[in-house]
């Protein structure tokens, strides 16, 4: 140590120095008090029983000002470069180590007791539509920084709910995984998101729904060869509702096969042979549980096998692999009221009221005739009042001419035959025959000359005709 004549006054670069050697010297410079090593970049400013203490608004200065670190009241700042915590060692807040989370130890962990100390929050303030952003990111390449192209299948970035189980963080109770969707390549990066949620009983969360690269949502399954950008819904060997909509503002009190607030849903009719069922539901006010409107800007008035309507109803019979034409006389459509079947069009266009039933009230019809001859089908049984009997004897005529046929089941009623295609059942004496004669009323010429010989015999037997 070196003393000057006035040991209170030290001037500018005059220094205090250490070591037997000179090791180290204390100096002012004329602006910092300056501790400087002999040899610079050995040896430190070492406080040993005592603290560092800096005024508030004072800092310490790293590399000529380019780096500081300011104290302020409640605070301290970095300021002019980055915080670096190199690979391997760990920083967190709220805590004071880190804690094994999912299996494994993060390096950076935010830990607390509250909202305000477990909460983190990302905001911008920018005068643009511009987000703030949480990005994740992905590269084969070992070395940070350097570029190798990931593969179909690598994980990107995952989201985890991680729960404690009384023992342990290791299980999750939901998970969100971004994955690559297909081959990459340059400006070429397909993904998909799959969310997971965990059983009842397992510790860790299973796929329950993704979006795959080409926009096709999957609940249950992971893919489907005849889409491509839609909803396939699996649930498995369920066999309750796949698909219910609900209003808050429905009661309808069917609780026995839905929930109140439930109005539609969709279900297997069969537990393991398929078959979809569509329930509706009405509340008190309405008649009306279900409506179906086809809505179109061109009409179609073709009338033969190629027509087509706004509403169509296709039924078809498996042929292999596909589908082809369904067997002679197989139904293609049924009405039925509470479990019973009321109205039944079969694969030929056949029509049978009453479930076929062979009674008064059984109508079937071939539709080869002129449209003239069905247009008043509302007519078959609302004329009566006389009896068979009353006009046996024209009955017997207009069956010996075939015009009229008697029913093979015993005790049936007898059925006019119009050119072996439109068949009604004959229902006191002349109902369906003065029907008929209200039908021919509104045929054009062209199309009375096109009714068959016998239509124009059980004509004339009529009175009047």
């Amino acid at each position: 140590m070196e003393y000057r004549t006035n040991p209170r006054f030290v001037p500018d670069n005059a220094s205090i120095r250490f070591g037997t050697g000179r090791d180290a010297r204390v100096y002012y410079d004329g602006t910092d008090l300056v501790v400087s090593p002999a040899d610079i970049g050995i040896g430190d400013l070492k406080v040993s029983g005592a603290g560092l203490l800096l005024d508030s608004g004072e800092m310490l200065d790293f590399g000529a000002g380019d780096v500081t670190l300011t104290h302020a009241a409640a605070q301290l700042r970095l300021d002019g470069g980055d915080l670096i915590v190199t690979d391997g060692d760990g920083l967190v807040i709220g805590h004071t180590a880190q804690v094994n989370i999912w299996t494994i130890l993060p390096e950076f962990q935010l830990l607390g007791t509250g909202d305000v100390d477990a909460g983190m929050a990302v905001g911008r303030w920018s005068a643009d539509s511009n987000p703030a952003r949480f990005i994740m990111s992905k590269s084969r390449n070992p070395a940070i920084g350097s570029n190798t192209i990931v593969q179909d299948g690598d994980f990107v970035g995952s989201l985890v709910w991680a729960a404690d189980d009384g023992t342990n963080l290791d299980g999750s109770v939901a998970r969100i995984d971004g994955i690559v969707d297909g081959a990459p390549g340059v400006n070429d990066l397909p993904g998909r998101l799959v969310f997971l949620t965990t059983a009842d009983g397992s510790p860790q969360p299973t796929e329950r729904m993704r979006i795959d690269s080409a926009g096709g949502v999957f609940i249950g399954d992971t893919a489907n060869a005849n889409m491509t950008i839609g909803l396939t819904i699996n649930q498995g060997a369920n066999d309750d509702a796949i698909l219910a909509f609900k209003s808050s503002d429905i009661a309808h009190g069917m609780t026995t096969l839905d929930e109140t607030d439930t109005y539609a849903r969709f279900m297997k009719n069969n537990a393991t042979l398929g078959t979809l069922e569509l329930r509706t539901y009405a509340e008190t006010g309405t008649p009306i549980a279900f409506t179906l409107g086809g809505f179109v800007t061109d009409d179609n008035t073709v009338k033969d096998a190629t027509g087509r309507a706004p509403i169509e109803v296709n039924a078809a019979k498996k042929s292999g692999t596909t589908v082809g034409a369904q067997g002679v006389d197989a139904n293609s459509f049924a009405v039925r009221s509470n479990a019973s079947t009321r109205f039944i069009v079969d694969e030929d266009g056949d029509l049978l009221a009453d479930g076929g039933v062979a009674t008064t009230n059984m109508v079937t019809l071939y539709d080869d005739l002129p449209d003239g001859l069905t247009a008043r089908v509302d007519r078959v049984t609302a004329f009566g009042g006389e009896t068979a009997e009353a006009h046996r004897p024209m009955l017997n005529a207009l069956i010996d001419r075939g015009v009229l046929h008697m029913p093979t089941e015993e005790g049936g009623h007898p059925f006019v035959s119009i050119r072996q295609g439109l068949y009604f059942s004959w229902d006191a004496a002349f109902q369906n025959a003065s029907w008929i004669r209200d039908v021919v009323d509104v045929l054009s010429d062209e199309q009375r000359d096109r009714l068959p010989t016998r239509t124009r015999e059980l004509l004339a037997l009529m009175p009047g005709g």
